[in-house]
């Protein structure tokens, strides 16, 4: 059947959107406290709304694929479910937004097989790779704007000194969405797409912005690269061989230059050979992350400490670690197997491994053209990546890699659907705009309050102004966890309204143990007439932020003339001073 004009201008729109997806979100330079990311998951979520729509399109027999790997996002949402059933395990916050991200992911990959029957896996990975070559040299062009001073541009990400960021905003997600481009590079090179002159030039930009990101991954990255394409058979073999050899040896070559100072990098010591140098080959810091992961998970082995809380089993585990042995309180393990089976348990974690090695097998027996090439070079981007962050806590990470993953499922059951499908993609589509559009203008209301900059003439009046917009978005559950963090930093710890500032505080503290609040939550527990356990949350908070911990100790001297119990706590803080109420400090089985 011939297609209308309407259902060509909305494939075009669908295929649009699908183009932008694994490369706009990353692009937005829009990076600002309480969530940094906000505005680039914000608009991954936006798009693949608009992309969604395709399942609204006639299909064959009215029937929708449901790949293998979906089983994934569906389990764990049964146990986000089992662990909302029980007091105490996770924020009812907390888990509500991991289920949306479930169901988003779940969507995607449904999507992704739909998209293979239409379009065919080839044509597919032709347009995703082009997405994330674009995206990946945008990418280098900021990051190359950032390295050369002259970053104080509108659509360029100012952060922190020391490493390139990209407009992504942090170092090892720039090397991973630049060896993503270099890998979709060499794909359209294999498939004739681009000439080898073309290609070249495409390396010469990635490559050099991934040693000066400071990301030590960028190794495994490029010898992935190279094995991956020595052991793929097909017509393609030699040429992706060919390409992968000339992305390593760039990368050699770049670092040499680097190291001799034939090329001067910003900061020499922070490239990516100058860090993996630097430390050895090892990283203690990820080492006490596992370990104290694996703790965790031994102590709730069946569904986890409840997702989202591992800033918080941290804290209570921070006595137990050599002093100093981490930076602060993480939110995550930097490990993506470590985070499911510490926050979700050995259900989870054993679907994970079953699932992403049925996939990965039945991807392996699959016929070896270019397709499969590019689909098994970025998985293995994306699962090296994960096995020391946590790319796919974030949207614009998850939604692209579960779209490729369900495209590239072997596995498959048919949904009968028939008439239903409209109707459950239309409520998707509609519920879900509307979600965004509230979401949206409640997070910029929280994001001004958070940064100052709300109107107001003098502290008082902007004090007022702040008060009145936590307020009003305390009803926002999706943002509720962000809104308690901020109501705890901002408020004193004077003994006023002293039972709702501690509810306030078993909040927070349960959401991000942060630095802002783990001492003033402390003393407030003191004024309610808990000196031990305030006591031990103090050596808790020491432990863990002990250079915020010298700052609140001299504040803490100058009130303390006129304030004896806070005297008191302070005299406990001090070293050698006990911790519990037999005098004992604090060993490894002192939990709470």
């Amino acid at each position: 059947m011939t297609a209308t004009p309407t259902l060509r201008l909305h494939r075009g729109l669908c295929l649009g959107a699908l183009a932008l997806l694994p490369a706009l979100p990353a692009l937005l330079p829009h990076h600002y406290q309480p969530i940094p990311t906000f505005h680039q998951e914000w608009s991954a979520a936006a798009l693949s709304l608009v992309a969604l729509t395709w399942l609204l399109r006639p299909g064959p027999d009215g029937r929708v694929d449901f790949p293998e790997i979906a089983w994934l996002p569906l389990g764990l949402l049964g146990i986000a479910i089992a662990q909302g059933l029980l007091p105490g395990a996770a924020l009812p916050e907390r888990l509500l937004m991991f289920a949306l991200y479930l169901v988003w992911a779940g969507l995607m990959m449904l999507l992704g097989r739909r998209l293979t029957a239409d379009l065919g896996l080839e044509r597919l990975a032709d347009l995703l790779a082009a997405a994330l070559l674009a995206g990946a040299l945008f990418q280098a062009l900021c990051g190359f704007a950032q390295a050369t001073g002259v970053a104080r541009l509108p659509w360029v990400f100012v952060g922190p000194a020391g490493g390139l960021r990209g407009n992504v905003g942090q170092p090892n997600n720039l090397a991973d969405l630049l060896w993503l481009g270099v890998a979709s590079g060499l794909y359209l090179r294999s498939r004739g797409l681009l000439g080898w002159p073309v290609a070249s030039a495409a390396l010469l930009c990635l490559i050099p912005i991934a040693l000066l990101s400071g990301s030590r991954a960028i190794w495994l990255y490029a010898t992935a690269l190279l094995v991956l394409s020595a052991v793929w058979g097909g017509p393609a073999r030699r040429s992706l061989l060919v390409g992968s050899a000339l992305a390593l040896a760039l990368t050699v070559a770049g670092e040499a230059l680097l190291v001799t100072g034939l090329l001067a990098p910003p900061n020499p010591a922070s490239s990516a050979g100058a860090r993996l140098a630097a430390s050895g080959g090892g990283d203690p810091v990820r080492g006490v992350l596992w370990s104290t992961a694996w703790r965790i998970f031994l102590e709730n082995p069946l569904l986890g400490a409840g997702f989202g809380q591992t800033t918080r089993q941290f804290l209570d585990h921070v006595l137990q670690l050599p002093p100093r042995s981490l930076p602060g309180l993480p939110e995550h393990v930097h490990n993506l197997p470590l985070q499911v089976l510490t926050e979700l348990g050995i259900v989870a974690g054993a679907l994970l491994v079953v699932l992403g090695l049925r996939w990965a097998r039945d991807r392996w027996r699959q016929e070896r053209d270019c397709a499969g090439w590019w689909i098994a070079a970025t998985a293995t981007i994306v699962a090296l990546h994960s096995l020391l962050e946590y790319p796919l806590w974030y949207g614009f990470f998850l939604a692209p890699a579960a779209l490729v993953a369900g495209a590239a499922s072997g596995r498959a059951q048919p949904l009968q659907l028939g008439p239903r499908i409209p109707l459950l993609i239309g409520a998707v589509v509609v519920l879900g705009s509307m979600l965004l559009a509230v979401l949206r203008s409640d997070y910029a209301l929280l994001e001004d309050t958070v940064n100052g900059r709300l109107p107001g003439n003098g502290p008082q009046a902007r004090q007022e102004a702040a008060a009145a917009a936590l307020s009003r978005l305390a009803g926002q559950a999706l943002l509720r966890p962000y809104v308690d963090l901020t109501t705890a930093s901002l408020m004193d710890d004077s003994a006023a309204a002293l039972e709702i500032k501690r509810a306030t505080c078993s909040r927070a503290l349960a959401f991000s143990a942060s630095r802002e609040i783990v001492f003033k939550c402390a003393y407030l527990e003191a004024l309610g007439g808990d000196l031990e356990g305030a006591t031990l949350a103090l050596r808790r908070a020491a432990a863990a932020y002990p250079d915020q911990a010298k700052r609140v100790q001299a504040d803490w001297a100058f009130r303390a003339g006129d304030d004896p119990l806070r005297a008191m706590l302070l005299a406990r803080l001090a070293p050698g001073q006990p911790a519990t109420s037999d005098g004992t400090r604090p060993g490894p089985s002192d939990r709470r």
